[in-house]
């Protein structure tokens, strides 16, 4: 099925492993469709309604996802490559094996979001994401403008946060243990309750009182010396 403008109701239409390349679906109420394993690449998904709706395996590269609501959708081996989910809505997602290489999420909602294994947001557009009980533990964020985000009570332990920017983020209560934030930028970052066991500092641009609030062991300052 390769009708880019399809107008009829869909919601309850099996659309698994479906093609609908470049389909004009901005503003539509999904919520609930099955779209394990379809294509959806190049599609205007603009504020289109997605809760609970099985993406399973699709393949969304170079879609627009632009405030699209994607609320406790399966989402476990989807491709997003270089789509745009500027101010989306991932709430509850499961996230488990998806590609988010290239994308824009910038000010989107992850809020308790997770995943099983690592996921690679290197080159990932983050600045402003709401990403409050994320549970992603070793993900790959190195290098990446964290500026705004809201990590409050995430788990993000064992994560590679090396050189990334944190400026005015919100890490308050955040687990932290194993992390590497070697060179990172922790200027005005809220650290109140965060876990910093085992954590690399070194290098990082963070001061004494932004760390006295956090819980440190074994931590290695931003001078390389070991906090106990």
């Amino acid at each position: 099925m390769t009708d880019p403008n399809l107008e009829r109701d869909l919601r309850h239409v099996n659309m698994a492993l479906g093609n609908l390349a470049l389909a004009q679906l901005s503003a539509r109420d999904l919520e609930g469709i099955n779209l394990y394993g379809a294509n959806l690449d190049r599609s205007d998904l603009r504020n289109v309604n997605l809760k609970f709706a099985n993406l399973t395996k699709a393949s969304l590269r170079n879609a627009d996802l632009r405030g699209a609501v994607l609320q406790e959708a399966k989402l476990a081996g989807a491709n997003f490559g270089n789509s745009n989910l500027r101010g989306a809505n991932l709430e509850y997602a499961d996230l488990t094996g998806i590609v988010l290489s290239g994308c824009d999420l910038t000010g989107a909602s992850l809020y308790r979001s997770w995943v099983e294994g690592a996921l690679d947001l290197r080159s990932v557009r983050l600045a402003g994401a709401r990403m409050e009980r994320v549970n992603l533990p070793e993900v790959l964020m190195s290098g990446v403008d964290l500026t705004d985000v809201n990590f409050r009570v995430a788990v993000l332990y064992n994560a590679s946060m090396d050189g990334t920017t944190l400026v005015k983020a919100d890490l308050r209560d955040c687990h932290l243990t194993g992390a590497d934030l070697n060179g990172a930028d922790l200027t005005d970052a809220l650290l109140e309750g965060a876990l910093l066991e085992d954590v690399n500092l070194r290098g990082a641009i963070v001061t004494d009182s932004q760390l006295r609030s956090a819980t440190l062991d074994n931590t290695v300052l931003p001078d390389g010396r070991v906090a106990r």
